[in-house]
């Protein structure tokens, strides 16, 4: 560990400390992440898959996906339950 040595030193660490972009180490984790969700995701079933991606990435509400889907609410409720356990 090295001690900041002079002022510049402490400014920089002061700008590290305070950033708000996340450091390289963190940025990885969430991508690798970011991949291991959408691996999970890309092996659900379609009926699954489908009222997921569209509830979670999409943000439409249950009472749209049955509209959508063709199903009654409770079924998509049950649905995103067990995508979500998968």
């Amino acid at each position: 560990i090295r001690i900041a040595e002079s002022p510049a030193d402490l400014e920089r660490l002061g700008s590290l400390l305070t950033s708000s972009e996340p450091l390289p180490e963190d940025a990885a984790a969430a991508a690798e992440l970011g991949r291991a969700v959408w691996r999970l995701v890309d092996e659900l079933e379609d009926i699954y898959r489908l009222p997921l991606l569209l509830h979670a990435v999409d943000g439409m509400s249950y009472e749209d996906l049955a509209e959508v889907l063709g199903v009654p609410t409770a079924t998509v409720a049950t649905r995103l339950r067990r995508a979500r356990q998968q």
